[in-house]
């Protein structure tokens, strides 16, 4: 940044500042007379060595809501610009990036901020103790490896901790007033310390992720979350258990359990929990969840995706709310075994993978509300059932990578084209991409039987006979 920023009399903000000490650069103390409001960042350069700002507070004069202030991790000076760098009480939000000195400024841990509400940290990765921050709503603490424990913080509502210390959550306990709770990264913990969310009763959302040796969930704990509405677990690839009790939250409306492919439930268990709650997205292993007889009981559920692999490719039409993804499931017929007692609202049923896949399952007759049916890679799939003729609120038919499908579904000539010709939109024909000169294997669609598809948010209408001029692939 050039020099003579201070003759800018009239200049009120800065978004951004980059303090360098080249020659030529503009020097950090050029801000000092500066009468600046709003946001500001402070971006010390990595080539910046030589501190010196004789005691002056470069920002007591500025009426600033928020600071965020990078550092390049030199550590020498840190200390030193921080305690300069002292912001005007009017500061709401203040975020330190890349500040390697152990302690904090006077200014930060004398309170003297009274207006400070929220606070981000990251790679911070010396710093041993949180200032008190008596007023603050809302921390976030990332790659802060050193700090051990965290003062009371008697209004915070939010807290967020990601790859820092394990006995920092030993502290969360006593947070009662926390209301949204976020853990990430805690990459050696096999089970949350004792009693670290057992107080916490107003809490509305928790999230935990990226912890891969965790092993189970405090279901004893979990069951006093009575105002718990949000709950996500992902990537926690040795979570073998998932607390019962959590389908006794009554305020429970958003579960998502994602990439935790070991986790082990009881089948009227699975029902029990999801069926009271108003979204979920949940991702189970067939190897570990026997569903058995069990998809007629599970009354609200929108989206189904069945993989015969253990690799899931979540395909979806539209925005979905109630989603259960299933790998590793090479058997469709035993999943639902006696006819629904209600009508079901499920919507969309993606079925992707599965090798030994010969027909349909007969239940699929029962699906009146489905609107979107996609069937990938089923290589040995023989035909399509006569039952799919009932239902009448499909909407759009997708059968990839089943070539004995191809002759059956042709177009008026098919022995199962007046199963599917009610259908508006059905795409069926695929060839490798390759045949247009791509280096990469793909598919590409050549055939619509219907009027429209829409696919990468164009429309588009494409007749056997006539393929694309520009092949257009399918994501």
């Amino acid at each position: 940044m050039p020099c003579g920023l201070s003759r800018l009399t009239n200049l009120g903000s800065l978004p951004l500042f980059i303090a360098g000490d080249k020659i030529g650069a503009c020097s950090i103390i050029e801000l000092v007379d500066l009468k600046l409001y709003g946001k500001m960042k402070i971006e010390f350069s990595k080539n910046f060595k030589n501190y010196s700002c004789g005691g002056r507070k470069i920002l007591k004069n500025k009426v600033l809501n928020e600071l965020c202030l990078e550092f390049n991790g030199s550590e020498i000076y840190d200390k030193d610009m921080l305690d300069d760098l002292c912001p005007n009480t009017s500061l709401k939000k203040l975020s330190i990036f890349n500040y390697r000195s152990p302690q904090f400024p006077t200014w930060l841990i004398e309170l003297q901020l009274p207006n400070l509400v929220e606070v981000r940290l990251e790679n911070c990765r010396d710093c041993e103790h949180i200032p008190p921050l008596g007023n603050l709503q809302k921390l976030q603490m990332y790659n802060c490896l050193e700090l051990k424990c965290m003062p009371r913080l008697p209004r915070i509502q939010e807290l967020s901790i990601s790859y820092c210390s394990g006995s920092l959550l030993s502290c969360v306990e006593r947070l009662t007033s926390l209301s949204v709770l976020k853990v990430d990264g805690f990459n050696g913990m096999t089970s949350l310390p004792s009693g670290c969310i057992r107080n916490l009763t107003s809490l509305t959302e928790l999230q935990i992720s990226n912890c891969g040796q965790l092993q189970s969930l405090p279901g004893d704990e979990m069951q006093n979350l009575k105002m718990l509405r949000s709950l996500t677990i992902q990537m926690c690839d040795n979570l073998t258990s998932f607390p019962s009790e959590v389908g006794r939250l009554s305020s429970l409306c958003f579960l998502r359990i994602s990439e935790c492919t070991n986790i082990i439930l009881q089948p009227e268990e699975l029902a029990q929990i999801l069926n009271p709650v108003h979204e979920f997205d949940i991702e189970i292993c067939g190897n570990k969840v026997n569903l058995r007889g069990q998809l007629q009981y599970l009354h609200t559920l929108q989206n189904l995706s069945l993989h015969g692999s253990h690799v899931t490719n979540n395909y979806t039409f539209g925005c979905e709310i109630r989603k259960l993804s299933i790998c590793c499931c090479d058997e469709l017929e035993s999943l639902m075994t006696v006819e629904p007692a209600s009508s079901t609202v499920l919507e969309q049923l993606y079925i992707d993978g599965i090798s030994n896949l010969m027909a349909l399952p007969d239940w699929l007759q029962h699906l009146n509300s489905l609107r979107f049916l996609l069937i990938e890679d089923c290589p040995r799939l023989e035909r399509v059932p006569r039952g799919l003729k009932n239902l009448h609120m499909l909407e759009y038919l997708r059968i990839v990578g089943c070539p004995q499908l191809e002759s059956r579904c042709e177009r008026e000539t098919g022995e199962d084209w007046p199963i599917i010709s009610h259908v508006p939109h059905t795409c069926l024909y695929l060839i490798d991409i390759s045949d247009f000169g791509y280096g990469w294997k793909g598919f590409v669609l050549l055939c619509f039987l219907g009027e429209v598809l829409a696919v990468d948010d164009q429309y588009m209408s494409i007749t056997q006979s006539t393929p694309p001029a520009t092949p257009l692939v399918l994501l």
